[in-house]
């Protein structure tokens, strides 16, 4: 069963971390990004806190709809197009996510500030795409 109530919830909060991110996004070039730490780490902190937050969603959908639980973050944005949750389309766009995430979090290889930095607006455009429809997946199961 899905708890609309804690998907209502978590999206909630991805929409406050979009709307931080692109508050703290540089408004300059790649240089300006580059040279203040401080931005640096608030955007990578928030790709890691949106992706995180997603797939949380689509974990807890998928799992809601007795499908069996995702095996990773790609996984879960993978499974969310299977179900519907998001379209297929947007899935594959968004599972790439993932290794950013990981490579954020886990620093592989040292974070690829140029990586990051290409990934803002995309995370911004995309992200709120799935907002979007994850809030009709949630007004279609409220009607039932």
């Amino acid at each position: 069963m899905i708890k609309l109530d804690v998907i209502k919830s978590k999206l909630s909060k991805l929409v406050d971390f979009l709307r931080e991110l692109e508050e703290v996004k540089p408004a300059g070039p790649f240089s300006e990004y580059k040279s203040t730490p401080s931005i640096k780490r608030s955007c990578e902190r928030l790709i890691q806190l949106i992706v995180e937050v997603a797939s949380d969603i689509n974990s807890n959908i998928v799992i809601g709809l007795g499908q069996p639980a995702p095996k990773d973050y790609y996984d879960t944005f993978i499974k969310a197009g299977e179900i519907r949750l998001i379209s297929k389309t947007l899935a594959r766009k968004l599972a790439p996510w993932a290794g950013l995430r990981n490579r954020i979090v886990h620093e592989y290889e040292e974070i690829k500030d140029k990586l990051v930095f290409d990934r803002i607006e995309p995370t911004v455009t995309n992200f709120r795409k799935y907002v979007r429809e994850v809030k009709k997946f949630v007004e279609v199961k409220e009607r039932k």
